[in-house]
């Protein structure tokens, strides 16, 4: 090889490098700041969800304790003045009722007679029983 050469395909070799190497600092770069940038987002949109359900919360709550009625029945207490004796309690009076009701007469059911008639039952038949026919047997030798 001659010189010339060599120096020639050492320098396209750094520039490839260069160039390979640039590329990969500038891919790193982008992605720290793309990493940041989600991060960002993500506790951003964490604190619009957390604030805006809080102001729901606090507008259903006034909507209830604005709109709620006086659930205690106010208590009224009766002052007798000392020097007077208080009033006896009228009796009550309960009245009668006498209710009656009239019975009915009992009824007579009809009685209907029923004939049924079955026909005349046939005595069932009944075959012979087999006869035990002997099989023959055989000896063990």
């Amino acid at each position: 090889m001659l010189p010339n050469e060599e120096d020639r395909i050492t320098r396209e070799t750094s520039h490839d490098r260069g160039f390979v190497q640039g590329e990969i600092s500038e891919n790193n770069r982008q992605s720290g700041v793309q990493r940041a940038r989600e991060d960002n987002n993500a506790s951003g949109g964490l604190a619009v969800g957390i604030i805006l359900a809080g102001v729901v919360g606090l507008v259903l709550a006034g909507m209830y304790f604005l709109n709620r009625r006086d659930q205690t029945a106010p208590v009224i207490i009766p002052i007798t003045p000392i020097g007077q004796p208080s009033a006896t309690p009228a009796p009550t009076v309960t009245p009668k009722i006498n209710i009656t009701v009239p019975t009915s007469p009992p009824q007579t059911t009809p009685s209907n007679n029923i004939n049924i008639t079955a026909p005349p039952q046939r005595e069932p038949v009944t075959q012979p029983a087999p006869t035990p026919q002997s099989s023959p047997t055989s000896s063990p030798n």
